[in-house]
Parts: structure tokens; C-alpha cells; sequence
């Protein structure tokens, strides 16, 4: 194979080779054409070998192929240069060997799809060790989860002392009690933000992990230099490295029909959310004090939103959601190399067994990650209350790109029985029940129902109220009657 490989890399050397295609199928831009037509040898040689060799030697990701029927995106990135321009190292091919198989729908590679890699030296050269990442993603994918995970794993030169991981043998409540706290610490450094925090900071010089990037996590990229963060106000955003996660948009939307947060979209068929997606035009209002933005449907702000930061020209790095579930150390340890970190070694690395989520406005937790791992190794799932008008929908407006880059493919081949809209079985199946004043608790005798992040009490119970649930369950731990984060209400 080696030698096949060299013999080619020689005939495309002397001029045979033909101008590779984007993914999108358009010829690109003069420079890339004339790139192309005349590539370096060394490059011409590199590429000839990677086509002429088994993915499985090489262990980097397949070249992306696009969907059928989605129109090419804007000329404008490569995707396929992004994921190949970084080689795996010997280290993260043996840890992607240890860990649980992703599912064979999301492509044929062995290693995490991580796109941006070939920015990180440039990062890391143009950059102090005050350098950070920190995580960006629309909302249910993840964001909480990567931030604990790189917190708890990924050691920085110049973080703050005891504000990284509390000790791994602590108990688990005390650990998770720390992590959420850490979401209200002040991350102001060298002055800025003001308070007492702040000049604790200026006494102890550090840079401590963020829970999101300067602009907000599930702002729009186009915020960078005009929205600020709360108490993000000292944070020199040349300093940190978005890390971008993208989740599958079958699952995400799934994820978003049974919490919004500021997308609304389901216009009164959450029976079958989010079928039909050609009615879910969508309005996001990021922040109250900014103008709502519209989307013709929950695809589009999928796509549009997520674009935004392949198309980035800065360093960034976009990351698979279900790499980081399935190839979880492996995704940690290769971000937390391309910011400057140096990844705990395997026998200490902390997979966050307790809920990812902390604050006002976070839901309970009730998936844990074997629970996670079973549930997105089904296919069929994807496609819940989806037809084949949807579907066809899809392949027209998801970013081919982007479906292209992370083997995000959709087809009607696991489409499941279409799904009639029926208000009572909708409800029975969040054990509740439609009456006068509006849904309340299947069962006479219960508590109260916790639903979709919504507290539903039984009203003739005497004493049913939020704060009684919680008290009688104490996993639920919202500190509201609504809401959930990163896909699940939970963790994983």
C-alpha cells in the first residue's frame, strides 16, 4: 500500500493529478484554482498518499462526502483541508482505542472530528499563558458538559488555584456543589469588572476557566466586540479560544422541542415537534435588550448559526457533540492541547458522573452518560415524528458543509409511522392529564408533575407545590420551575 501510495504521489508530481473538487462543488476562488493546478510537491505528494491509502492506516477522518439533494454551500471553507491538516498524534489514537465506538451513522473515522486544529499552534504562538478555551455552542449542546470536563481534566499554566477541581476522592455532592458555584465566580483578570472579586484577582494574577466565551455562549458570533458577557468584562478575547460545540440537528431539534429557551418555534405542535419543520419559522431573542432575529425554520438557525464560526477566519475549534460523548477523553485531551493545557493523565481523568448544570434558569438532572450512550447509539431515534416531507426539507436547507464535516446525513430510510397530533396522549405521556384550568397530574395522588421543565401541581392536593417536590426529590435540583440546558435537562 506504501509503495502504490509513493507511485501515484510521483504521477501527480509530474503534473497528472487533476484539480481536487470542494466539498460544496464549486471551483472555489482564483488563488484556491490556481493552488490547485499547481500544488507544492510536498503537498501534491502528501495528498496523493492519503487518497491512494485506507482510511484505517492513515487514522484520520474519511474525506466528507456531500449529502444527496443539499444544495453546496458559500465557497468559502474547505472542510475537508480542516479536519486532514491535523494528523493524530500516537497518544489520542490509543485513548480513541479505549473508548466506547461511535455509532457507524456518523461516519466512518476512528478518531473525534475536530475542525480548526491547524489554527492552534498560531493560537498558542500569538498568545501569553493567560490563553484559555472556552465553550460556545446554541443551546442543548453541551456547553456546560465541556466546560466541567476541560475544568476538571485539563490543567493551564496560569489557572487560579483551587478554582479548577476540587479534590477527585471528595464526595460527589461536594464536588458538584463546587463546580456550581464556580459558575457565579467572577472571571475579571487584570482589573476589569470592578467589586471586591476583582481586586482579589488583581492581588492574585491568574486566569481562571470560563464557562463560555466574552461575547456569550449562545450569542451569535457577530456579537464578538459589541456584547459583553456578565462579568466577562476583563476578559481580552484575543486570549480565548471558542470552542464550538455542534450537535446532530435531528437530536438537537428533538432537544429543542422539549426546551426552546430563546428560540421560539413550535407554534402549538409539540405532539410532534418538530414535525412539520417547514412551520417552525423561528424567532430567537439571544438578549431582551437586543433585536429578535428571524429564521424561516429551526434548521435554518441551525445552520446559519453554526456557519457563522466555520466560516470564522480567527482560531476556533468546532467539535462534535457525540465525539464528546462517545470519545470523550479523546475530544478533551486534543482541545485541551491545541489552548496549551496538558491533559491529567488516564487513571485521574474525571468524566462528570453528577448533573452539568448550575444557576438560575438549569433544570434537573435525569440522563446520565451510559444512559446518553444508549440513547444516541439509536438510529431510529433521530427520526422520531419526522416524514418524508421533512426529510426532504432537510437535505434542501441544513449547511451541506457542515452535514458534510460531521457526517450529519439524513435519509427517509429509518422514517418511523407519521405522527398524529393528539393533545391527551401528548399529555398522558408527560403524566399529566387536560382538565378546565389547564393540564394537572395524571395521578390524583401525586406531588405535582415536573414536565418539560415545567412544574404542574396537583391541585387537590393540599401543600403541592415546587419547593415540596424538591424537598421530596432531591435530584431535581432547578433552582426555578423551568428549564434544562445542554440537550437533556442534564448532564450527558
Amino acid at each position: 500500500l506504501v509503495a502504490a501510495g509513493l507511485a501515484v504521489a510521483t504521477w501527480h508530481v509530474r503534473g497528472a493529478a487533476s484539480t481536487p473538487a470542494r466539498l460544496d462543488g464549486s471551483a472555489g476562488s482564483s488563488t484556491s484554482k490556481r493552488a490547485a493546478e499547481h500544488p507544492p510537491p510536498m503537498a501534491a505528494s502528501l495528498r496523493a498518499f492519503r487518497e491512494s491509502v485506507p482510511d484505517v492506516f492513515l487514522e484520520v477522518p474519511a474525506e466528507p462526502v456531500p449529502v444527496a439533494a443539499v444544495p453546496p454551500g458559500p465557497p468559502r471553507i474547505d472542510v475537508a483541508e480542516e479536519v486532514h491538516s491535523a494528523p493524530p498524534s500516537e497518544d489520542t489514537v490509543s485513548i480513541a482505542l479505549d473508548e466506547p465506538s461511535l455509532p457507524a451513522f456518523y461516519g466512518p473515522s476512528t478518531r473525534a472530528v475536530i475542525a480548526g486544529e491547524e489554527r492552534c499552534a498560531a493560537f498558542r504562538a500569538a498568545t501569553s499563558d493567560d490563553r484559555r478555551a472556552a465553550p460556545a455552542g446554541l443551546f442543548n449542546t453541551g456547553t456546560n458538559l465541556l466546560w466541567k470536563l476541560l475544568r476538571r481534566n485539563c490543567v493551564m499554566p496560569r489557572e487560579c488555584p483551587g478554582l479548577r477541581r476540587d479534590d477527585a476522592s471528595a464526595p460527589r455532592a461536594r464536588r458538584e456543589a463546587a463546580d456550581t458555584a464556580a459558575l457565579g465566580e467572577v472571571v475579571s483578570v487584570g482589573g476589569g469588572g470592578g467589586g471586591r472579586s476583582s481586586r482579589h484577582h488583581r492581588a492574585r494574577p491568574c486566569a481562571p476557566f470560563l464557562a463560555q466565551v466574552p461575547w456569550g455562549k449562545h450569542n451569535p458570533l457577530e456579537w464578538r466586540g459589541s456584547h459583553v458577557a456578565e462579568r466577562h468584562a476583563g476578559v481580552d478575547h484575543t486570549q480565548v479560544l471558542p470552542v464550538v460545540l455542534v450537535k446532530d440537528p435531528l437530536t438537537w431539534m428533538a432537544s429543542m422541542c422539549r426546551m426552546e429557551y430563546a428560540a421560539k418555534f413550535r407554534h402549538g405542535h409539540a405532539q410532534c415537534c418538530p414535525s412539520p419543520i417547514d412551520r417552525t419559522a423561528t424567532e430567537a431573542r439571544f438578549r431582551k435588550e437586543r433585536p429578535t432575529k428571524r429564521y424561516a425554520s429551526i434548521a435554518h438557525l441551525w445552520s446559519a448559526w453554526n456557519a457563522a464560526y466555520l466560516d470564522d477566519p480567527s482560531p476556533r475549534l468546532l467539535v462534535r457533540y457525540e465525539d464528546l460523548l462517545f470519545r470523550t477523553r479523546e475530544t478533551v485531551t486534543r482541545i485541551c492541547a491545541c489552548v496549551g493545557g496538558a491533559a491529567v493523565e488516564a487513571d485521574r481523568f474525571d468524566w462528570v458522573d453528577g448533573a452539568a448544570k448550575g444557576g438560575a434558569g438549569h433544570g434537573y438532572a435525569s440522563t446520565g452518560r451510559d444512559a446518553a450512550l444508549a440513547k444516541y447509539r439509536n438510529e431510529s431515534r433521530r427520526y422520531a415524528n419526522l416524514d418524508e416531507d421533512d426529510i426532504a426539507y432537510l437535505q434542501r436547507h441544513l449547511d451541506a458543509r457542515l452535514v458534510a464535516l460531521f457526517h450529519y446525513n439524513v435519509s427517509t430510510r429509518l422514517l418511523r409511522e407519521q405522527c398524529i397530533p393528539s393533545r391527551e396522549l401528548y399529555l398522558r405521556g408527560l403524566g399529566l392529564k387536560p382538565a378546565p384550568g389547564g393540564a394537572v397530574p395524571l395521578d390524583d395522588q401525586s406531588d405535582g408533575v415536573l414536565a418539560r421543565g415545567i412544574f404542574y401541581k396537583n391541585p387537590n392536593k393540599p401543600g403541592s407545590s415546587f419547593a415540596a417536590y424538591r424537598r421530596k426529590h432531591p435530584d431535581f435540583a432547578a433552582a426555578r420551575g423551568g428549564g434544562g440546558d445542554d440537550g437533556e435537562l442534564a448532564m450527558w
